[in-house]
């Protein structure tokens, strides 16, 4: 069995939970704002909240990334970073 480092783990679980809240962040914008043409005031207050967890994660995944040079993991949240805001500028686009 593999054992990884704990620096490595601590990036793998900040890869996994910055996938799971953009798909948390998709999945309440396509619920509130495509589906539901009048959103509820809490469900802005959600979207900037979960938009700003995640864009902390991201942040921390890159720094951490960089300073245990770790190119796989660098390379992971520098191009889930520039998807995340290509996906925010396309929508912004589109439904605005």
């Amino acid at each position: 069995m593999h054992i990884r480092s704990p620096k490595v783990q601590f990036l793998f679980w900040l890869a996994f939970f910055s996938v799971m809240f953009f798909l948390l962040f998709l999945a309440v914008g396509v619920q509130y704002f495509l589906l539901n043409h009048n959103p509820p005031q809490s469900a802005i207050y959600l979207e900037f909240i979960l938009f700003g967890f995640l864009i902390l994660l991201n942040l921390a995944g890159t720094f951490i990334a960089i300073m245990i040079d770790n190119k796989f993991y660098y390379r992971f949240f520098g191009v889930f970073t520039i998807f995340m805001l290509g996906v925010l500028l396309f929508v912004r686009a589109k439904f605005d």
